[in-house]
């Protein structure tokens, strides 16, 4: 294994948390859709450490730390997958606040309060951002009519002629 990508692998936390919440207390533009029950909410980072590297240092560093975020963000939404099943329910897609439609980053204000963040060691500044920078907050929809969710048809350059519109 090659140096840099040996000390990476050292450096990174393989941390996750998840929960759920209720879709009325996640403010978005748009609905979640009819039926949707509940979210599950999650979070990860690579650590402080990585973070900082990955901000220091070259492109491979930053690759290869969103590469080990990515791998978080697909556990997690395995775990989903897996309630979601469990309870025969549908599960919707991942969507991450500041990144989907019409969900501002200040989303993961209220995201945060119902996750464990401090056990990661992450946290949520006043604007939404995260910290470490390396990390991540993201929400996947549960029940019926998950296919139906609208808020991010208003953000979308097709919003007004998509034969796909959903609202």
């Amino acid at each position: 294994m090659d140096d840099r990508l040996h000390r990476l692998y050292r450096l990174a936390k393989p941390v996750l948390a998840w929960a759920h919440l209720s879709p009325e207390l996640v403010e978005r533009r748009g609905g979640w859709g009819p039926g949707v029950s509940s979210l599950m909410v999650g979070a990860g980072t690579v650590g402080d450490g990585l973070s900082r590297i990955a901000e220091e240092e070259g492109a491979f560093s930053a690759a290869m730390t969103i590469a080990l975020l990515g791998k978080g963000q697909e556990r997690f939404f395995e775990i989903v997958r897996s309630e979601g099943e469990g309870k025969g329910l549908p599960v919707g897609a991942f969507h991450t606040p500041g990144s989907a439609g019409d969900m501002d980053l200040s989303v993961n204000l209220d995201l945060g309060k119902g996750l464990p963040l401090e056990k990661l060691g992450t946290s949520v500044l006043p604007d939404g951002q995260l910290s470490p920078s390396y990390s991540w907050i993201g929400v996947v929809p549960i029940g019926e009519g998950t296919d139906r969710v609208t808020f991010l048809c208003r953000g979308c350059p097709f919003h007004e002629r998509c034969p796909l519109r959903r609202e």
